[in-house]
């Protein structure tokens, strides 16, 4: 039987990673507006804090945004700034380096596909 270190553990609520064809990047989406991480995420996107009245809408609506992670530095980047109600899902690369995800929009039955050269700009 063969045995595997771990050499690392990457926990986020949404995931679906997605590795970059060179495999230095991982890019993956992320819930926003619940959870233990509700905090974390309030502050990232500029507010004081989870009970800051403009956090509010993305603790009833939801959102998510992409994100990359470098795995050479160890640097996370946030790719998208969906707001409530908008959803930004399933990064995947292309061979090329640039990145495509879905973008959803709460009440509307449309989704659009995204372009993103954010870690070909890393």
């Amino acid at each position: 039987m063969a045995s595997v270190n771990e050499i690392a553990r990457y926990c986020v609520q949404g995931a679906k990673p997605a590795f970059s064809f060179d495999e230095r990047f991982i890019a993956f989406h992320h819930y926003i507006g619940g959870g233990d991480t509700v905090e974390a995420d309030a502050r990232e996107l500029g507010f004081t804090g989870a009970a800051d009245p403009g956090f509010e809408p993305y603790t009833t609506q939801g959102s998510s945004n992409v994100y990359i992670l470098d795995l050479q530095t160890g640097r996370q980047t946030r790719v998208t700034t969906m707001g409530p109600g908008q959803y930004a899902l399933y990064p995947h690369f292309r061979s090329d380096g640039w990145m495509y995800f879905l973008v959803r929009t709460l009440g509307t039955t449309r989704e659009h596909v995204i372009a993103s050269d954010a870690a070909l700009l890393q």
